[in-house]
C-alpha cells in the first residue's frame, strides 16, 4: 500500500485565514496539475506548527480567539480536504478548553471531518542564544497519545519539542504506528543542531517512516524558524522529494510504500 504525502513548508510570518487558504489551494492545484502522484493511493497533506500565526502572549491568543480566526481556519481546511479529497494533518492551532489554551493538531479526513485531535504533550522551554522560550506560560500540556489511520497507514502524532522525547514515539510504535508525523517550528539554532539527527533516530529506533514538516523563515515577532521539511524511511534515509515553490512557500511531495516498514521489521526484529 502506498500514500502520496505533501509537506507544505509555510513561511513563518503571520497570515490571514484567506491568505493561508489561498496558499494551500494553489499548492494543491499545482501538485495535481503536475501529476506526479500514485493515482491509486490516498493523499496526505501535512502543515507545520504555527502555520497560521505564531502567538507569543495570552493577549494575542485571546484576540485571535475572540475574532474566530481558529474556527474560520478549521472550516477552510475542512472545505479544502473535501474539495481536493485529501487528508490533512493541520500542523498546530491553539484552542481554548475549560479556560485553558492547548496547542492542537487536527486530523481532517478527505470528507472534511475532524476525526482526531492531538494536544502537544511536551511544551518548549529553553534559552536559545539568550532568548527565553517558555510555552508553559501560555499553554497547558496534553496528556493523550493519538494515532490517525488512513487505510493501513497508522500515523502517530507529535509536535515540535515532542521530538526530543524518544519514549513518546516508542509508545506510538507500541500502539501500532508505522508512520510518525511531526509538525514543527524549530528555531534556526536548534534546528541546525538536532532536527535531522533526531528525526532519523526516531525513524530507526521505531522502524517507521517519519514526516517532519517545519515552519520556515522569520516570524512576525522576529524569531527565525529552521524549516527543512523532510521525510525519512525506516532505515533513517532521507527520501528525495519533488519540490515546488508556491507563493514563497515550498511544497515537497513524496510517496511512501508501507512495504518498506513491513520488510524492515521482518528482517530486523525489535521487541516492543
Amino acid at each position: 500500500m502506498k500514500i502520496n504525502v505533501l509537506m507544505l513548508e509555510f513561511g513563518a510570518q503571520d497570515k490571514t485565514v484567506s491568505e493561508c487558504s489561498k496558499v494551500i489551494r494553489n499548492s494543491l492545484l499545482k501538485y495535481f496539475e503536475k501529476g506526479i502522484f500514485n493515482k491509486d493511493s490516498k493523499f496526505l497533506l501535512v502543515l507545520p506548527e504555527n502555520f497560521l500565526f505564531y502567538p507569543k502572549s495570552v493577549a494575542k491568543l485571546n484576540e485571535y480567539y475572540a475574532n474566530g480566526y481558529i474556527d474560520k481556519m478549521l472550516l477552510e481546511l475542512k472545505n479544502i480536504a473535501r474539495e481536493f479529497k485529501v487528508n490533512i494533518i493541520a500542523g498546530s492551532l491553539p484552542n481554548k478548553k475549560d479556560n485553558k489554551y492547548f496547542i492542537e493538531c487536527n486530523c481532517i479526513n478527505e470528507t472534511g471531518d475532524i476525526v482526531k485531535v492531538y494536544q502537544k504533550k511536551h511544551l518548549f522551554k529553553a534559552n536559545v542564544n539568550e532568548v527565553c522560550y517558555d510555552e508553559s506560560e501560555i499553554y497547558h500540556p496534553g496528556i493523550s497519545d493519538v494515532i490517525y489511520e488512513i487505510g493501513d497507514f497508522k500515523l502517530g502524532l507529535g509536535i515540535c519539542f515532542d521530538l526530543r522525547f524518544a519514549e513518546h514515539f516508542v509508545k506510538l510504535r507500541q500502539s501500532g504506528a508505522n508512520v510518525l508525523v511531526l509538525p514543527a517550528a524549530f528555531t534556526k539554532v536548534t534546528g541546525k543542531e538536532v532536527w535531522e539527527i533526531l528525526l532519523r533516530a526516531r525513524a530507526i529506533e521505531n522502524q517507521c517512516f517519519v514526516i517532519g514538516v517545519g515552519l520556515a523563515g522569520i516570524t512576525s515577532s522576529g524569531d527565525f524558524c529552521y524549516g527543512n521539511s523532510i521525510s525519512i524511511n525506516p532505515h533513517g534515509v532521507i527520501l528525495k522529494s519533488e519540490d515546488f515553490v508556491i507563493d514563497s512557500c515550498i511544497l515537497k511531495a513524496v510517496i511512501l510504500d508501507l512495504t518498506e516498514v513491513i520488510e524492515t521489521r521482518q528482517k530486523l526484529y525489535m521487541q516492543y
